[in-house]
């Protein structure tokens, strides 16, 4: 009997154990709705285990990182940095992946207050780099929100002490972030709106957007800074808007020909009940920048609507038609495809038919 439970005992510690964490398939994105077997190793690449991209488009993509960010999957956020975070990959409309952490980091903790920074001190303290940038975001935040949206004139004397404060501290994170975070796009996009925005900093910006505009010359979110600076509202002038628009256009020219003078005037128009036409635009010049938009296949669909709607600003009834016309023929997206866009606003009106808008 003794021999059995021994030769027993001998099976049994022959057998190969599995702990539960062999059993489990290893984290994977919470928008992958694939089976779990489907991350095990071993597992087929077809069928439903096939895998799908996870940044193909711009909006999903900002919308899963800030699900990322929201639930404090840091693991899974490190993850996203190393495939997105300095990527020069751009999505189909020509927006650059690392603008998607931009705007990602914007919408969460820099508008959430407390909370936001609670999430970025804890990304901070998981260990990964990019928490200090998100340390960065919530320390801009708080300088807009002691400043207000309002015009300089709104502003009481210790809403700007704050503004410049929390400005400064933004900056002090930027400059002493990792060598890998300073190397990524979405470090200078918010290094430029901070060296435009405080005047200490003048003397730093021609430089920032030189280096930014030389390595992402086609990324219209580092032009969007100095454009804001130029609007009226903040002290600039139409001369100065267009100044930037060309600038833009000549640092992405060799790409894109003339398209960035456009990209360019769409940080400004229907800001501060701004149109086209009280700007100093030179039409001719824009309306090769919308000829230069659908050669190089820039832009997504909508694009063309906004720039008929420029045309229609302009009063050029041709401009404006020939620019729907190319709008009509464009497939729509998987968003706008619910949506019935053969409407008769004013501008198609206007296009079709000479009515006045």
């Amino acid at each position: 009997m003794y021999k059995k439970i021994l030769l027993f005992g001998v099976i049994l510690a022959s057998i190969p154990t599995v702990s539960p964490a062999q059993d489990q398939p290893p984290k994977h994105y919470p928008w992958d709705r694939r089976p779990n077997k489907c991350f095990m190793a071993g597992a087929p690449s077809t069928g439903m285990c096939r895998a799908q991209s996870d940044w193909e488009e711009f909006t999903p993509t900002v919308e899963h990182l800030s699900s990322l960010i929201t639930d404090q999957e840091f693991d899974l956020l490190r993850r996203a940095e190393q495939e997105i975070g300095n990527s020069s990959t751009q999505f189909p409309t020509g927006k650059y992946l690392f603008e998607a952490w931009d705007s990602a980091l914007s919408r969460t903790v820099e508008d959430w207050g407390l909370r936001g920074a609670q999430i970025a001190e804890q990304w901070k303290l998981s260990g990964d780099d990019m928490g200090q940038l998100a340390q960065a975001y919530v320390r801009y935040g708080q300088a807009w929100s002691a400043r207000g949206s309002g015009t300089a004139n709104t502003v009481s004397p210790e809403g700007w002490q704050i503004f410049y404060q929390k400005l400064a501290e933004a900056n002090a994170l930027l400059d002493s972030a990792s060598v890998q975070v300073r190397d990524g796009g979405t470090w200078y996009l918010l290094k430029l709106r901070i060296a435009y925005l405080d005047p200490k900093l003048s003397a730093t910006r021609l430089p920032l957007i030189d280096k930014a505009a030389s390595r992402w010359p086609d990324c219209a979110s580092i032009y969007q800074a100095p454009m804001n600076q130029a609007r009226p509202i903040w002290g600039g002038n139409f001369e100065l808007v267009d100044a930037v628009a060309r600038f833009a256009m000549q640092r992405s020219q060799k790409k894109l020909g003339a398209t960035f003078y456009a990209v360019a005037y769409l940080g400004i128009v229907g800001r501060d009940n701004i149109t086209l036409k009280d700007t100093r635009v030179d039409w001719p010049l824009m309306k090769q920048a919308f000829r230069d938009t659908d050669a190089h296949h820039y832009g997504h669909r909508r694009l063309r609507k906004t720039y008929a709607e420029f045309a229609c600003q302009m009063r050029d009834r041709n401009e404006a038609l020939r620019l729907f016309t190319i709008y009509d023929q464009m497939p729509k997206s998987a968003s706008e495809a619910a949506t019935d866009d053969s409407d008769a606003d004013a501008c198609r009106k206007f296009a079709t038919d000479g009515t006045s808008i």
